[in-house]
């Protein structure tokens, strides 16, 4: 993928190609998970509920006559940076460790069977949270877009599902 960071603040370049002088001003100066999560809560749910996810948090559960799906924006350990990413479960499979499918699985990230990330313009899959309320709910635009682009090339491979196969998908 072209790498693109003309457009996007240096908090949203990957990590390596960062100035030194920039990770070393942030370095102890993080937004904990959450006070982002309020943030989150009111720019990207409401666009998740659109699409039909029952919001809770970071987590959003969907699910319709074929698939169960999961919105899921996870934080690192530290909180500084974030993932988002879409789950889709095809009803009747097993889990993605050969255990059978049940309802309570809905919530658990690792039982799904297709799962991609979001990713910037430029590649990159950490969303940094920000230091901020400004810095976090510039985040949660720029998360928004990224949702919003990518989110039907995310689900079409399954649209003919299961005449058509997903396996592009692992790509």
């Amino acid at each position: 993928m072209l790498k693109n960071n003309e457009d996007l603040p240096v908090r949203f370049w990957e990590k390596k190609e960062q100035p030194e002088t920039f990770i070393d001003k942030r370095v102890f100066i993080k937004m904990k998970s959450s006070e982002f999560r309020k943030i989150y809560n009111k720019i990207i749910n409401p666009f998740l509920r659109k699409l039909g996810f029952k919001t809770a948090g970071f987590k959003a559960l969907k699910e319709d006559e074929t698939f169960y799906y999961l919105a899921l924006f996870e934080t690192d350990k530290f909180g500084d940076v974030g993932y988002f990413t879409l789950s889709i479960h095809p009803k009747g499979l097993p889990t993605k460790w050969h255990s059978k499918w049940e309802e309570n699985h809905t919530k658990q990230v690792h039982q799904y069977i297709f799962k991609k990330l979001v990713h910037l313009p430029n590649g990159n899959k950490e969303f940094d949270l920000g230091i901020n309320v400004a810095e976090a709910e510039e985040t949660c635009a720029f998360l928004l877009k990224a949702i919003e682009n990518q989110y039907d090339s995310l689900i079409e491979p399954f649209s003919n599902y299961p005449k058509k196969t997903v396996s592009n998908y692992f790509q």
